[in-house]
């Protein structure tokens, strides 16, 4: 019986690394396409702009 419980977990682990991997990455994307956005509106403001390039976001 241990050993069924044992080997489910280990067949279940590299699922769930899987999938918390993609999360993250995810995460990591937006955080970088949030950040190049903020990067653009400061240009903009600095530039005396009202319209942000919005090319390659999202």
């Amino acid at each position: 019986m241990m050993f069924m419980i044992l080997g489910v977990g280990l067949f279940l682990l590299p699922i769930l690394f899987r999938r918390l991997w993609g999360v993250l990455e995810d995460w990591r994307e937006e955080r970088a396409m949030a950040e190049l956005l903020a990067y653009r509106v400061r240009q903009a403001r600095a530039a005396g702009e009202y319209a942000i390039d919005t090319e390659g976001l999202w």
